[in-house]
C-alpha cells in the first residue's frame, strides 16, 4: 500500500520540481542582490596594527585605524533600475517555468493513478478467474477419478486453469509496473536502513 500523506510534500520530492525550485530560489537571490546593490553602502577602511609614535588611541591615530567610506551609485543613469527589472523578469520567467513543471508533475500523477487503479481492477478480476479455474480443474480431476468425465475433459480444465494462472501472473506484473510508475510520479523513494 502507498502511504500518500500530504500530496504537496510528495510532489515536492520529485527531482524535476526540486531543480525548478532551486532555479527560482537562485533567481530570487539575484533579484534581491540587484535591489541591494542600488542601496548606499558604508565600508570601514583601516589598517591592521598601529603605526607612529605616542599613544595608539590618541585622536591623531584614530583616523588611521578606521575610515568610513560611503558608496552609492546615485547617478547610474538607470543601470541599477534596469538590473532590478531584468532580475525580476528572470525570476518571473523561472516562476512560470516552475508552475509548468508542477502542472506536468500533477498530470503525470493523475495518469499514473489512473493506470494503477485500472491495473488493480484487472489483477483482481484475473485472480478471481484463476481461482475459479483452479477450483473447476480440481473438481474435474475428482470426476475423472470417479469416471464421471473422460480424462481428456479433465486435461482441458487443467489447461484452462494453467492459462488463467498465467493471465493472473501477467496482470500482477502489469500492476507492479503501474505501481513503479506511480511511485516515480509521486517522487517516492526508499530510505536507507538506519545504521545500528
Amino acid at each position: 500500500m502507498v502511504a500518500v500523506g500530504d500530496p504537496a510534500s510528495l510532489i515536492a520530492r520529485r527531482p524535476d520540481i526540486r531543480a525548478a525550485a532551486a532555479r527560482v530560489a537562485g533567481a530570487t537571490a539575484d533579484r534581491r542582490g540587484a535591489e541591494i546593490a542600488r542601496l548606499p553602502m558604508i565600508q570601514l577602511l583601516g589598517f591592521i596594527g598601529l603605526g607612529g609614535t605616542g599613544a595608539p588611541f590618541e585622536s591623531g591615530h584614530l583616523a588611521n585605524l578606521a575610515v568610513p567610506q560611503l558608496r552609492w551609485s546615485l547617478l547610474d543613469f538607470g543601470r541599477g533600475a534596469a538590473a532590478v527589472r531584468g532580475a525580476k523578469a528572470g525570476e518571473s520567467a523561472l516562476l512560470a517555468s516552475y508552475d509548468q513543471t508542477v502542472l506536468t508533475a500533477l498530470q503525470d500523477v493523475e495518469a499514473a493513478l489512473g493506470r494503477y487503479g485500472a491495473a488493480r481492477i484487472a489483477y483482481g478480476q484475473a485472480r478471481i478467474g484463476a481461482d475459479q479455474a483452479a477450483l473447476v480443474a480440481r473438481l474435474d480431476q475428482d470426476r475423472v477419478r470417479t469416471g464421471a468425465i473422460s480424462h481428456s475433459a479433465g486435461l482441458v480444465s487443467a489447461m484452462a486453469a494453467s492459462a488463467a494462472e498465467r493471465s493472473a501472473a501477467d496482470a500482477r506484473l502489469r500492476l507492479t509496473l503501474a505501481y513503479v510508475t506511480l511511485a516515480k510520479a509521486l517522487g517516492l523513494g526508499w530510505e536507507a536502513a538506519p545504521r545500528g
